[in-house]
């Protein structure tokens, strides 16, 4: 009885194409996509616990549902990250990680914008902690110390470079 609705796995199959992935399904996806995107960025674990929490909160209120894929579990990353100072990301850094990992976008610049209108739609759907906080992004002086050490710069340069940022700020410049 291969061929019909009660054989092997045509019952998932066909609960599959109706509705969509099970609420498990997606769970697991997402889980699995945080997992990729946290190694690629060398993110801590709690970084992990607060996007699951994130996305347990989007399971809650129904909005997970077709936002398991990479571009939106970057946008979730994206959300939780920019609320830690030790664990702000650009999402352009994201993009180019995850495109250096996975390779399935061809246009970092493009795969950014992409991460950034998901993560519009997730705060416009999701009622959460993490989701109402104004989206300010990580501030310049969050993001020099990583900048300067990616570039090998002297630590001279990297206390001068971080004062120069936190001076901006201070200005409104």
């Amino acid at each position: 009885a291969s061929g019909t609705i009660g054989g092997g796995g045509a019952l998932a199959k066909a609960q599959q194409m109706v509705g969509g992935e099970t609420g498990d399904k997606q769970i697991v996806t997402s889980r699995k996509n945080l997992r990729l995107i946290v190694t690629c960025l060398n993110l801590q674990d709690i970084v992990l616990d607060g996007c699951l929490e994130l996305v347990a909160d989007m399971d809650k209120q129904k909005a997970l549902k077709g936002r398991t894929n990479l571009t939106n579990m970057c946008a979730v990353v994206y959300i939780v990250c920019r609320d830690m100072e030790s664990a702000a990301r650009s999402l352009r850094e994201i993009a180019v990680a995850v495109i250096n990992h996975d390779g399935t976008h061809d246009n970092v610049d493009q795969f950014a914008r992409d991460i950034g209108k998901a993560m519009m739609k997730i705060r416009r759907s999701v009622k959460s902690a993490a989701t109402m906080k104004k989206a300010v992004g990580p501030q310049a002086a969050d993001l020099v110390p990583r900048f300067v050490n990616h570039l090998n710069l002297q630590p001279a340069v990297a206390a001068l470079a971080e004062k120069i940022a936190k001076k901006t700020v201070e200005s409104g410049i």
